[in-house]
């Protein structure tokens, strides 16, 4: 049994012609929303047809070659797209199809070319012709789209404003275009099959464009047009990093950048090592200190703060000895190589003979030849040789203040020896070594 289906009309004015070989039906350009074009459905003698006389009608399709040319409002054919071959047009497993077809008038005049023609001739001439586009009808029997029989592909389309469009399909890539009349709609464009990636952008002026995917890496980039800044309106969240690879960084130097050593802390490496850090209360650099108007030479860089307090003592230079104490105090501020120190001491009863010492102090002086830095002294009870006052001061390379006894009268000092009780106060800034 002979597998058919069958194609009916329910328009008035339908024009149908019959020849003896062949049968062609003309549809309306309407049916086909393809401005001032009508259509030619090629029908073989062995489809037999019926209408009631109304306009009516329908065709029972056996399976076979069934070919709807469109044809211009004059009569003539566009073309440069041959015909379905049997591999696309043949009709297998049919479904019935229904065409609601609206009136034809304007078109009739077509009828009386075809009838002229002789039936050999006729059906000659359409199974040869080249038409473009085709529609046809295809195995599952369903009206396929506007079918490019050269590419073997299909377009998609409509003709409200605004809708959807495939459009462009290239077979080799295996791609389709997605596209859109309205302005600002989406659009997905430029896919590359090497890559798998597909590009989304929009006609509006300024939305975001992904683009330029990096495969390898699995990373995306984010522009906008027409500026290359994208603009975000959420928080953007990246991972916390570390020195060695921050998170926020360049692309052409990775391991200079941000990174979170820890909540509320912010962290700025360069070349991979940790250079600064701020959080809520402080910035901390590392080693190299702070350079100003554009000063590159290491001496001349801030690099220490510091400031603290320190124990002094007394001593003797012969003999150390030991002292009671019942007042033992000192402060320095550190800026970098200047020391500035201050302090006060006490003592009752000492065990150690020769030059006073007062020692304990926090840094060590610059190792500056004959350079003495001379410290202020205000004394209590302390046995001081007669018309002369305690002084003191701090060699190169010594973390000690000597005291030493000047003469109003004299030009030289000497050593002040130490005294078993007494108090002093004292201040001095120096260079640290």
């Amino acid at each position: 049994m002979v597998d058919t289906c069958t194609v009916s009309w329910t328009a008035r004015d339908f024009q149908f012609v019959t020849l003896a070989a062949a049968r062609l039906v003309f549809i309306p350009r309407d049916a086909l929303s393809l401005a001032g074009a009508v259509g030619v459905l090629y029908v073989p003698a062995r489809a037999e047809a019926t209408s009631d006389g109304s306009g009516a009608g329908s065709i029972a399709l056996v399976p076979g070659y069934y070919i709807l040319h469109v044809i211009t409002a004059d009569g003539t054919a566009t073309a440069g797209i041959a015909v379905p071959n049997a591999a696309t047009a043949e009709i297998g497993a049919c479904i019935d199809q229904t065409l609601d077809l609206p009136a034809l008038s304007e078109f009739q005049a077509l009828v009386v070319a075809a009838e002229a023609a002789a039936d050999a001739a006729a059906a000659s001439a359409l199974a040869a012709a080249t038409f473009d586009p085709v529609l046809y009808l295809a195995k599952s029997g369903n009206l396929s789209g506007l079918l490019n029989t050269t590419t073997a592909l299909t377009n998609l389309g409509a003709t409200a404003t605004g809708a959807s469009l495939f459009t462009a399909a290239t077979a080799a890539a295996a791609r389709t275009t997605l596209g859109a009349t309205a302005v600002g709609d989406a659009v997905f464009t430029a896919a590359s099959t090497a890559a798998a990636q597909t590009a989304i952008g929009a006609s509006v002026v300024g939305k975001a464009l992904m683009v330029a995917v990096d495969a390898a890496a699995g990373r995306t980039a984010i522009a906008a047009a027409p500026l290359a800044s994208p603009a975000f309106t959420g928080v953007v969240s990246v991972a916390s990093g570390s020195a060695a690879l921050p998170s926020l960084t360049f692309s052409a130097d990775l391991d200079t950048g941000f990174w979170n050593p820890a909540n509320n802390l912010l962290g700025v490496a360069i070349n991979g090592v940790e250079r600064a850090r701020f959080d809520g209360n402080y910035l901390r650099l590392a080693a190299g200190g702070i350079q100003f108007n554009g000063d590159t030479a290491d001496a001349n860089s801030l690099d220490d703060y510091e400031e603290g307090s320190f124990t002094p003592t007394i001593s003797g230079a012969g003999v150390s000895g030991a002292g009671t104490y019942t007042l033992q105090t000192g402060r320095y501020v550190k800026v970098g190589k200047v020391v500035t120190i201050w302090g006060a001491v006490t003592i009752t009863a000492h065990t150690g003979s020769g030059q006073m010492i007062i020692g304990g102090l926090p840094f060590t002086t610059a190792n500056v030849a004959n350079m003495k830095t001379v410290a202020s002294i205000l004394y209590l009870s302390l046995t001081v040789p007669a018309s002369s006052f305690a002084v003191g001061f701090i060699g190169p390379n010594e973390s000690w203040i000597s005291m030493n006894s000047l003469a109003t009268a004299a030009t030289g000092y000497v050593s002040l020896s130490i005294d078993a009780a007494c108090t002093l106060n004292f201040t001095a800034t120096y260079e640290a070594a």
